[in-house]
């Protein structure tokens, strides 16, 4: 008999967005440089999310398969919750979505009450993202 497998539970989300068209490896590689200039990698307690229904989602897809991270799609008023705490203005998302930034509220969203961003949203020709961490009361309780 195998012994059960530990689920660990989120302590950072990386909030995806990216143009329709956009290379999953644009992706990869931008939430690999990102979280390397936090001195972080991807791994266990990890995340990656986005807005559900997000032009370029199967990119967005491929690219958390290639990083071995799971992939939460979060709706439009989880984001929107969560804009009051954005970092970045973002004219594309404010006017496609209402969102200050797609990202950075999507990381935040992810993790749900307790969560701050570690840095302003990273950007590459294509994509962006945001690490949102739970604050280390959040993770203790």
């Amino acid at each position: 008999m195998t012994a059960p497998v530990p689920v660990i539970a989120p302590v950072i989300a990386v909030g995806i967005g990216c143009r329709a068209g956009c290379p999953a490896a644009e992706i990869a590689t931008l939430v690999r440089q990102t979280l390397a200039g936090l001195h972080l990698a991807p791994g266990p307690g990890m995340v990656l999310s986005s807005l559900d229904g997000k032009a370029g989602s199967a990119a967005i897809a491929e690219a958390a398969a290639t990083l071995k991270l799971p992939l939460r799609l979060l709706a439009l008023a989880d984001l929107q919750a969560m804009n009051p705490q954005a970092l970045s203005r973002s004219a594309a998302s404010l006017r496609s979505h209402g969102l200050a930034s797609l990202t950075e509220t999507a990381a935040l969203a992810a993790l749900g009450h307790g969560a701050r961003l570690l840095a302003p949203r990273a950007l590459s020709q294509q994509a962006s993202c945001a690490v949102a961490r739970l604050t280390q009361d959040e993770t203790s309780s």
